[in-house]
């Protein structure tokens, strides 16, 4: 049996970027569900956290939950068929790496204090040419 997952949201009611909407999905979607799948595994019942932001350079979306942890060895982690999770292809995490780059952005993973992962895509802002 599934837990519930509560999603907690932050970030500004209307932000509006320029990129290409399909790939921008991709990685928010897959890394959404990333997170959940982590939670659900080890049976946590914090919330995931998804906050956005814009800043004079760059966009960004981080996902934070309380999952396993990303392994001691990770570097292979956004690799085609590198999976920490049973019964899982290893894709999703090949398929962010792979929109965030078509994007021209970065999707770091890393584990941060009091057992939490998060999950951080930054994208380029287009320059200003007014």
């Amino acid at each position: 049996q599934a837990n519930d997952i509560i999603v907690s949201l932050h970030g500004p009611e209307e932000l509006i970027v320029e990129c290409d909407a399909s790939l921008l999905r991709l990685v928010v979607a897959n890394s959404i569900q990333n997170g959940i799948e982590a939670a659900t595994g080890v049976g946590s019942t914090e919330p995931i956290v998804v906050s956005w932001g814009v800043t004079d350079s760059d966009y960004y979306v981080a996902i934070i939950d309380r999952g396993p942890g990303v392994p001691a060895h990770s570097d292979g982690l956004f690799d085609i068929g590198t999976t920490s999770k049973r019964g899982h292809l290893g894709m999703g995490l090949a398929i962010v790496r792979q929109a965030s780059r078509s994007l021209g952005g970065s999707a770091t993973l890393a584990n941060i204090e009091d057992g939490f992962t998060r999950f951080e895509f930054r994208w380029p802002r287009p320059l200003d040419v007014s």
